[in-house]
């Protein structure tokens, strides 16, 4: 974790003379509560709503000069009495409240003075502005003086108004609401009035947005460098502000998100406004932004804008890159974000950038999978990102051994090892020849195996065993139809052999986790033995068939005598029951490479076999099995017998031999 931000700010930012440290408010009775600060607030409701009405009785009964007299004196009037009311502590709220309505009711005063019809008495636009200025400033310096957040957000509330009204806006009128953003800052930062930063943030960008509407299409260049400007204005106070209560922390979240989201939304509007093709380099200009300001100055900022501005910055560059590039060109660049996210996490051991990596490699697989897998040298692609997430998840299982990872991070290495197997078959299944996907799942597989058992990794053993079940599916579907030859060599054998060699490989080494091991012993030995049978099958034909299965069985009987395992003989006792069954449906019959025909040799060499094969299991010493697996060939000889036999005769003998059997 990194150490500790020291509270103090940075020493070129350093207050002159800092206002003192605020009292932590104390629990408030109920009946305080009511009498003290809800009854006054409701008063000057109540005292600003009589004085409306006052207005609506002198916009009927007075001339313009009479209405702005009275309400600038009404107003004048609540601005001394609560100047006097604040002398006293059990007063100041009241006296408070007071003050800021009656500055709300003086600015609007001044505001009708010029913009509303019937109580006009100023012609000029630019007095009418420049009254409003004044007052508005007045309102911030006696907010000043009594040191007041809320005197002095309505103060720069009305401020930001009068720039907002300005008559002619342009350069000028952005020039004064930056300045008066600055003075803002400059503020909050010796009094710690963060709320005046989030709102003067949220209506400077609102006015900012407005007025680039009414921009010429020629000004491009400088609305560009005023959105710039108004970002790097709003993220000063991430340099000096530590938020100390949940109350702050939530403020400074909010001034933040209106930073980016302010930032988002004029850079979004400009391709309207200005007839953009694309937005992309700008984008990622204003992602690098985020990205320098989030490593240069990572000790200095607070710690969640910090890791907001690493969001920020992976969230602009990646749309950026979408909007830029086309083909493959986007998700190269999504991964290169997440990779530069993660090793920003490694280096400064940070678990959060490291989270944030590896989530923007998941999603940039989906958005890969989903928009990009037909794009031109999409296979690049296509193989980084299970590189990414292989290389992520291996870190994180190194880090987890030497130190417990939190839960979240630790939780992340088993998905993460998974979500790679998956992009990497998926990966296999669509890019490469349909022949070669199937060796390649088998290739794939056996290295997932062997490397399971050199790093000890438990995920790879399943995703390993994974690969190579989902080569069966290219066995039955593909391979085993395959017609030609390639190089000389039948499609089948070329595209079926690696396979089943993958197969047998998954049974004869030991796998690391014991209680799968058995599983996968039994599962594949099946499946070797299938996949043998069938290409034997298609290889030779129906009528060569049932002497080379039962050629198969009996080599694979006296590999488990050999071997000292009983599961081989039950195998065998299956491809007896195949053999059998395959004798009496196939027709011709043949011995192949002999050049034999007809039932009788087929029959016989298939007796012969079965019988060396019950002879061998009955002398096999074996723990477990042996009994079933003699029985079986035993019952298969004997069916093969009969059906020799049934093959050779007709009428009368065939009757009597079904009921001998």
């Amino acid at each position: 974790m990194p150490a500790a931000i020291s509270s103090e700010p940075p020493p070129f930012l350093a207050p002159l003379e800092p206002f003192e440290e605020r009292p932590k408010p104390e629990a408030v009775p109920l009946e305080n509560l009511i009498g003290e600060r809800i009854l006054p607030r409701l008063g000057v409701v109540a005292l600003v709503l009589g004085l409306a009405l006052l207005l609506w009785y002198a916009v009927v009964n007075l001339g313009a000069a009479g209405k702005i007299a009275l309400a600038g004196a009404a107003g004048s009037l609540m601005v001394a009495g609560g100047a006097f009311l604040r002398r006293r502590d059990s007063t100041k709220l009241l006296g408070g409240c007071l003050i800021g309505g009656g500055w709300a009711v003086v600015y609007s005063t001044a505001f009708a003075a010029h913009y509303v019809e019937v109580s006009r008495i100023i012609d000029s636009p630019l007095l009418g502005f420049l009254l409003l200025v004044g007052v508005a400033l007045a309102a911030l310096a006696h907010a000043l003086r009594y040191r007041s957040e809320a005197i002095a957000g309505l103060a720069y509330l009305l401020i930001f108004v009068t720039l907002f009204m300005s008559p002619e806006p342009g350069p000028p009128a952005w020039l004064a609401m930056g300045l008066s953003g600055a003075g803002l800052i400059v503020l909050a930062w010796r009094a710690k009035w963060i709320r005046l930063c989030a709102l003067g943030a949220a209506v400077v960008y609102a006015a900012e947005i407005f007025w680039l509407h009414q921009t010429p299409r020629g000004d491009l260049v400088p609305a560009c460098a005023l959105m710039v400007a108004l970002w790097l204005m709003w993220l000063t106070p991430d340099f000096f502000h530590r938020p100390a209560t949940d109350e702050e922390r939530a403020i400074h979240g909010s001034l933040v998100a209106i930073n980016f989201l302010g930032l988002l939304v004029m850079s979004a509007l400009m391709r309207l406004w200005f007839d953009l093709p694309r937005t992309g380099d700008l984008r990622m200009v204003l992602g690098t932004l985020y990205a320098a300001k989030a490593v240069l100055g990572r000790s200095a900022t607070w710690r969640p804008a910090h890791l907001a501005d690493l969001a920020f910055a992976a969230v602009l560059t990646a749309h950026g890159l979408h909007d830029r590039f086309e083909e493959a060109g986007p998700p190269i660049g999504w991964f290169v974000v997440a990779a530069a996210l993660f090793a920003w996490g490694l280096w400064k051991r940070d678990p959060i950038p490291r989270i944030m990596g590896a989530i923007a490699a998941i999603v940039t697989i989906a958005r890969f999978w989903i928009i990009d897998r037909d794009a031109h040298l999409a296979m690049v692609p296509a193989l980084i990102g299970p590189a990414l997430v292989y290389a992520q998840a291996a870190y994180l299982a190194r880090l987890h051994k030497k130190t417990t990872l939190g839960g979240f991070e630790g939780g992340l290495i088993k998905p993460l090892s998974h979500i790679g197997a998956a992009a990497f078959a998926l990966a296999i299944w669509h890019y490469p020849p349909d022949l070669m996907s199937g060796a390649l799942f088998a290739v794939v597989g056996v290295a997932w195996l062997e490397l399971a058992r050199k790093l000890k990794a438990e995920p790879l053993v399943g995703e390993g065993v994974a690969f190579l079940a989902v080569a069966a599916c290219f066995v039955t579907l593909v391979d085993l139809p395959a017609e030609g030859t390639v190089m000389g060599v039948s499609r089948r054998l070329a595209s079926t052999i690696p396979i089943l060699a993958g197969w047998l490989y998954a049974r004869e080494r030991s796998i690391p986790e014991e209680d799968i091991a058995e599983g996968v012993r039994v599962g594949f030995g099946v499946m070797l033995f299938a996949g043998l049978m069938a290409l034997l099958a298609f290889e030779l034909g129906v009528s060569a068939t049932p002497v080379a299965w039962a050629a198969a069985t009996g080599i694979w009987a006296l590999w488990g005598r050999l071997a000292g395992r009983s599961l081989e003989f039950v195998i065998a006792g299956l491809g007896a029951a195949a053999t059998v069954l395959m004798y009496c449906v196939a027709s011709p019959l043949t011995v192949p490479g002999l050049g034999w025909e007809g039932p009788v040799y087929s029959g016989a060499l298939i007796l012969a076999i079965f019988a060396a094969i019950h002879v061998t299991s009955a002398k096999a010493a074996l723990a477990k099995w042996p009994s079933v697996a003699r029985d079986v060939v035993a019952s298969m000889m004997a069916v093969a017998g009969f059906a020799l036999l049934a093959r050779e005769m007709s009428g009368t003998w065939l009757t009597w031999s079904w009921a001998i059997l």
